[in-house]
């Protein structure tokens, strides 16, 4: 028994002037459906007319204003124009996403010709318009004809990245150091005795310099870096010169225990008599990143956390990984740095040649590679090393690292004959403050100021 039934009508239909027409689908059908709508979008675009041919639909219901030439037909034409374009939207937007794709796919073939315009930013506009992908991530489909592209790694697009993950790129730090170190460390709130929490930044390089001396010798080579900082909750304290450093060490405590992540203090005076100074106490090292980004580095794990701060939140918001070379230029005689990283698919990416990539920049030597994981379909699985990541750094004899979905950066370190068996330890985060972050004092002198 058909699902339909027939209904009684008070007058009989003519039909004498109909004929029937055999089709060859159900027009009744969803599929019917659609097909008779690309079908009457086909026909009309065949019957779209232009030029002298346009036929006369009458005069235009808005005048153009003496625009337009008088033998034109085109504001003639308005309506008529309008009413299909606005039909065949509808059609268009069921295709939105397959046609960014053909149209950067014809993009990439197209690539470096003379006098071709770009096909694709059109659709990709309307498909960023029209579809919501969870979490403000970048659909992965569209993301697949990305692939092999590298970031910007010139200093404003680099200064550009980390102002938009919240570094004040308008106001370098600096801190000293007794010797050379990958990243800054903080010392614990809980820490004992009276070491000062937190890692201390000067704003003035001289502050900075007095501390690096103090604490260095010509045998463990004192730096004083250049930092960026960010912070979400910064708080002030202004000094008279009678504080106590137990004083001001209880007071930063109780700030950072309130919640605060960052404190200035005012009218700072340094052990060598440098008056009138403010300084900044950040209270967690993941806040900071080297200013340098792309340029030199003291070591390997330096340039590969710079490298990881710079590309990981765009990996993460694009939902594809990135990987890099680190490399000890000049044949191994020089510092560090790292190559700019390359887009690979959600699932893999290559840091390139172990031996050509780190050659053409500065004559350089492997010292490790770089890459990221995203969240993809496990996110815990994903926070770890794979045992292809574990096997190549085995094979390479090289570090390997790894910034996570999370904002963790890995660092594994192969042992010879051991395979996958390498030690795997926690280098910062590239995600702001983190209560997994590792915290311990640079020095037991306990003495305030930058550390």
């Amino acid at each position: 028994m058909p699902d339909f039934s027939l209904v009684p009508v008070d007058h009989q239909p003519d039909f004498g002037d109909a004929s029937l027409i055999p089709v060859d689908h159900d027009p009744f059908s969803a599929d019917g459906l659609i097909e008779q709508a690309r079908t009457q979008l086909e026909s009309q675009h065949q019957r779209l007319e232009t030029g002298a041919d346009l036929s006369d639909v009458g005069a235009p219901a808005v005048g153009d204003g003496g625009q337009f030439s008088a033998g034109t037909a085109i504001g003639n034409k308005t309506a008529d124009i309008a009413g299909r374009v606005a039909y065949g939207m509808m059609t268009q937007l069921l295709t939105l996403p397959q046609r960014a794709l053909e149209a950067s796919a014809a993009d990439v073939g197209h690539l470096g010709e003379d006098g071709y315009a770009p096909q694709s930013i059109g659709p990709a506009v309307d498909t960023a318009m029209t579809m919501m992908g969870g979490a403000g991530t970048v659909p992965a489909a569209a993301n697949e004809l990305r692939v092999g592209l590298k970031l910007p790694m010139d200093t404003a697009s680099r200064m550009a990245r980390a102002t938009q993950m919240g570094f004040r790129t308008d106001m370098p730090l600096y801190h000293g150091s007794g010797t050379e170190f990958s990243s800054p460390r903080a010392v614990s709130t809980n820490a004992a005795g009276m070491e000062s929490p937190g890692v201390s930044l000067a704003l003035d390089p001289e502050v900075a310099n007095e501390f690096a001396a103090a604490r260095g010798s010509e045998q463990t080579n004192p730096q004083v870096y250049k930092l960026l900082h960010r912070a979400e909750r910064p708080t002030s304290l202004t000094l008279d010169g009678s504080e106590t450093h137990g004083q001001v060490v209880d007071a930063l405590r109780s700030a950072f225990d309130a919640g605060h992540d960052a404190v200035m203090i005012k009218n700072y005076t340094s052990p060598g008599g440098i008056r009138k100074q403010n300084i900044i106490i950040v209270r967690d090292a993941n806040s900071l990143r080297l200013a340098s980004a792309g340029d030199s580095y003291p070591t390997a794990d330096a340039a590969a956390i710079a490298a990881l701060q710079d590309i990981n939140p765009t990996s993460q918001r694009y939902g594809l990984e990135y990987a890099g070379r680190v490399y000890h230029r000049w044949l191994g005689l020089g510092d560090y740095s790292y190559t700019p990283p390359s887009e690979g698919t959600a699932y893999s990416s290559s840091p390139g040649n172990s031996v050509l990539t780190p050659l053409l920049h500065s004559l350089g030597v492997n010292a490790g590679a770089y890459h990221t994981h995203t969240r993809g379909a496990d996110p815990a699985l994903n926070e770890n090393y794979s045992l292809k990541d574990k096997r190549d750094s085995d094979s390479e004899g090289a570090p390997s690292y790894l910034g996570a979905p999370s904002g963790i950066i890995y660092k594994y370190s192969p042992i010879p004959n051991q395979l996958s068996q390498g030690d795997v330890s926690v280098l910062g985060n590239t995600n702001g403050a983190s209560s997994n972050s590792p915290a311990r004092p640079l020095n037991s002198q306990g003495s305030f100021g930058p550390r």
